[in-house]
């Protein structure tokens, strides 16, 4: 049988469980709204840097498939780029 005191420990202990779980999943929020910044900020600078290397470099020096973001859905932008910086 339980004792008087052992209810209200179970219930602290669960409360306390709650409050770290809440803290965690605001954490969480915060740390994904944070990456999520970062990456629209790498993507939006990686874009810039495609644009960039469009306008300084003539299409006839570089191979037409680095530089068709458009055409090329599936590959990412920054992946463009660092192809493109490899060769």
């Amino acid at each position: 049988m339980l004792k008087p005191a052992m209810p209200m420990q179970i219930l602290n202990a669960a409360e306390e469980r709650e409050k770290t779980v809440i803290g965690l999943e605001a954490e969480l929020a915060r740390w994904r709204r944070d990456l999520e910044h970062e990456h629209s900020t790498r993507l939006a600078e990686a874009e810039a840097t495609v644009r960039r290397l469009q306008v300084l470099t003539p299409v006839s020096h570089c191979p037409s498939h680095v530089f068709a973001v458009g055409q090329l859905p599936s590959v990412s932008v920054t992946r463009l780029v660092l192809l493109h910086h490899n060769r």
